[in-house]
């Protein structure tokens, strides 16, 4: 005597279960985008940050190199420049030197050096955990040399958090 085999799972779902396995997958979705938005974020940042010790540890590691061939460091002329130019240093998105009266058309997640303010301007591109008083939401630092010593600082000029 031969029993019916049963194959469980063959039928088709119904309009329920479809709606249902949807919503899940949707809500996995957007907490997956969520957690994927925010490590952008945090990347960016982190990325924004070393770029600015690259700067700092170039100029510095210039004004040392000057001093033990027994030059003199450059002066206060030296935080009149682009620091990109005094570190010798390029990222791949600084965007050179200019005015920053056309920033709304300037490429976000960029660097430039504001030539009339003399300021370094990092125009974030993910702003989801960036609280800053600035409009255009540009982070600005202006170079100057240390109090303590010789070397170069970059002082914030304008406030921010960013988590």
């Amino acid at each position: 005597m031969k029993l019916p085999l049963k194959l469980y799972g063959r039928r088709p779902l119904t309009r329920l279960e479809s709606g249902l396995y949807a919503g899940i997958a949707a809500i996995l979705i957007a907490i997956f985008a969520a957690y994927v938005l925010d490590f952008m974020d945090t990347a960016e940042r982190v990325g924004m940050e070393l770029t600015l010790s690259y700067v700092i540890s170039g100029a510095n590691t210039r004004v040392a190199y000057d001093m033990l061939l027994g030059k003199t460091p450059a002066g206060l002329a030296a935080t009149r420049t682009n620091p990109f130019e005094l570190a010798r240093m390029t990222p791949g998105n600084f965007l050179g030197s200019g005015d920053s009266s056309n920033i709304g058309s300037l490429e976000r997640g960029s660097w430039f050096y504001d030539v009339a303010r003399e300021e370094l301007v990092y125009l974030p591109r993910l702003r989801r955990g960036l609280e800053t008083a600035a409009p255009d939401n540009a982070l600005r630092w202006r170079f100057a040399r240390r109090n303590d010593g010789p070397g170069y600082v970059l002082t914030l000029t304008t406030p921010y958090r960013w988590q």
